[in-house]
């Protein structure tokens, strides 16, 4: 699924730059009140499978390219999704994990600008989410 992105921003670890991407964040995306951290395989999953059931649409997607990574390319991707009962959710694509050779603080980038960028009431963190077996899903 091609995802509809608005904007793509280049950002590092600053205040300057949380405060102006978090603005421009704000004017692509909107107010949003909920905010999910998924790490990437869950990300994928809910983008590829659960969106495509009819649940939820996406609405708008912005990337955050992280550029205290110095020897990599790495991104995170801001999702605006809406549920069939008009609850919107941004969606964070990844848990950044700390690397020695990149400043602590940079773990949090993409979870502050996106919190401020859509003055979120609500935050949850999913690290993982497991498939397990239930009533609903016997396999």
């Amino acid at each position: 699924m091609n995802l509809p992105y608005v904007a793509t921003f280049d950002v590092h670890h600053s205040r300057d730059c949380i405060y102006e991407t978090a603005a421009k964040v704000k004017e692509a995306l909107g107010h949003v009140d909920n905010v999910a951290v998924f790490e990437r395989e869950s990300y994928e999953t809910f983008v590829h499978d659960v969106v495509p059931s009819g649940n939820f649409n996406i609405d708008k997607s912005v990337r955050l390219n992280l550029k205290d990574y110095k020897n990599e390319s790495k991104h995170v991707d801001l999702t605006k999704v809406t549920s069939k009962g008009g609850v919107s959710v941004l969606l964070l694509s990844e848990t950044t994990t700390y690397q020695s050779n990149v400043p602590f603080q940079t773990l949090l980038l993409p979870m502050r600008i996106a919190i401020l960028g859509v003055n979120a009431k609500n935050f949850i963190s999913c690290p993982h989410i497991w498939n397990l077996e239930s009533a609903r899903n016997p396999d």
